[in-house]
């Protein structure tokens, strides 16, 4: 899967976490879960994470796993993604955070 694709995948998984979590917030922060806002909402996730502008989602990504408010599940999900943002920005390098940002 090319960096991209991986960004985007990351970057939808993200978004349906932060639905599942809090769809209160999800609605009053995105206004909505209809296709075009999910559409830009991920590409947004997907181009700070390609540029290397991660730390909101991976300081977001630990508090879910940590807070006993959400399910097991969720905090299981919230884990599933941190894991997998980590390796991604450990395989990002600059020539790709160039080109994302041109």
């Amino acid at each position: 899967m090319k960096r991209t694709e991986t960004a985007h995948a990351l970057a939808a998984d993200i978004d349906r976490l932060a639905y599942l979590t809090d769809p209160y917030e999800y609605w009053d922060v995105i206004g909505g879960r209809d296709d075009e806002s999910i559409s830009a909402h991920v590409a947004g996730i997907a181009f700070d994470l390609m540029t290397g502008n991660a730390r909101p989602y991976l300081e977001w990504l630990a508090e879910q796993v940590k807070d006993h408010n959400n399910s097991e599940k969720d905090r299981c999900r919230a884990y599933d993604r941190l894991i997998r943002l980590e390796n991604f920005l450990t395989e990002l390098n600059p020539c790709d955070m160039m080109e994302a940002s041109t």
